[in-house]
């Protein structure tokens, strides 16, 4: 994944998405959207600042461009600080080498515009010594990608790579890693399309994608961050009062004692999908699952306790997946006796990139949270993944 096969400090730092991506996308914070009332207001407005759509959007970014930085006065740019982080955690996991990096973003989809996060890698970068070449300058969009939108067709990998140029590709092959920003990850497909566009211009080294933030619905930001405990929210102290404590070892869940209950996720745990089949995924009404099932996992899924099944999947790929008639080898769960109404959590997710489903299914966070709040005082709870 990194130059010198280490990525410590990124995972340290950040979570990650890698589900069907290449090359994974790292991420620190979520956008929380629909319900981001409350103690998600000032997360929802950092992530507002990193965008141009609205007036309001240049208030929320100068207010955090504009933060004291400290007893010794001054201003502090969360932004820039979050983007020189995430560039120092990149630079420790290829273990100081001198290794030739570079810096793109997925760039606005409108060509006659210039992102916020486009403008403010420039700066970072040019006050940086030079340490990343700045490739800002030479990948573009030739054509608006909201055209596709006009024209009837869907965001895709392919449409997105489509609209993207490179006035210099040769600078490319002499690159070892690429770092590729953007403010928030929704499907990771402008991710991809900027992967397979370096590659197809004769990038040969390691991407590192990194996102400010991941879009959930309010409702999945703040069950996620009740347990959460992996990233330090320092900026936003209303978010950390979510968290809840942890429950105190032995009590009703007995580490030592027999597992009630499994939570199995799906993909790269029951299946074998770490390489996603994109051509079986954009067609899967209509094709077999190519996907092979972990040995193993028939047994596990025998067995006579309560099991679920966790997944960000939508619920017709779901149904899809695990159908009788979909592979040989179809996974059955057994009943739940009564623990959860349903053995399938999805999270309904729309087709196209940036707009959530939020009137279907419970999300799959929600519903692991909810179930999983219930089994604590009642079994012990293993969680596969």
């Amino acid at each position: 994944m990194m130059v010198g096969d280490s990525c410590d400090n990124l995972l340290a730092n950040y979570r990650i998405f890698f589900e069907g991506m290449p090359d994974p996308v790292f991420y620190k914070y979520f956008y929380p959207t629909g319900d981001n009332t409350g103690v998600l207001w000032d997360l929802y407005h950092y992530v507002r600042g990193l965008k141009k759509d609205k007036d309001s959007d240049a208030e929320c970014y100068y207010k955090y461009s504009e933060m004291p930085a400290g007893p010794n006065g001054g201003n502090l740019s969360y932004y820039e600080k979050d983007l020189r982080q995430m560039l120092r955690a990149v630079w420790k996991d290829t273990g100081g080498k001198a290794v030739k990096g570079a810096v793109a973003t997925i760039p606005s989809s409108d060509v006659l515009k210039i992102n916020r996060v486009t403008e403010m890698v420039r700066d970072v970068l040019s006050s940086s010594g030079g340490a990343y070449v700045d490739l800002t300058r030479i990948i573009r969009r030739g054509k608006s990608r909201g055209a596709f939108h006009l024209e009837g067709g869907k965001r895709s990998v392919a449409e997105n790579k489509s609209t993207l140029l490179i006035s210099n590709p040769g600078i490319l092959a002499r690159l070892d890693l690429v770092v590729v920003v953007d403010d928030v990850l929704t499907t990771g497909s402008s991710f991809r399309a900027m992967g397979e566009f370096l590659r197809e211009n004769g990038f040969r080294g390691r991407i590192v994608n990194f996102a400010y933030a991941r879009a959930f619905t309010g409702e999945v930001v703040k069950a996620y961050l009740r347990y959460d405990r992996g990233i330090e929210y320092e900026f936003f102290p209303d978010a950390r009062q979510l968290r809840e404590p942890f429950p105190e070892k032995g009590g009703s869940q007995d580490p030592d004692g027999p597992i009630g209950a499994i939570v199995y996720d799906l993909d790269q745990t029951l299946i074998d999908s770490g390489i996603r089949d994109l051509r079986y995924e954009e067609n899967m009404a209509h094709a077999v699952m190519p996907y092979k099932v972990y040995e193993g996992v028939r047994e596990l899924t025998s067995l006579p306790i309560p099991t679920a099944l966790l997944s960000n999947r939508s619920k017709w790929q779901m149904d899809k997946l695990l159908s009788p008639s979909e592979a040989v080898d179809n996974i059955k769960f057994p009943e739940h006796r009564g623990l959860i109404p349903f053995p399938v959590f999805t999270y309904p997710q729309d087709e196209d990139e940036g707009a959530f489903a939020e009137t279907t299914t419970s999300p799959a966070v929600v519903a692991f949270a909810k179930w999983w709040t219930i089994s604590r005082n009642t079994t012990t709870l293993e969680a596969v993944a």
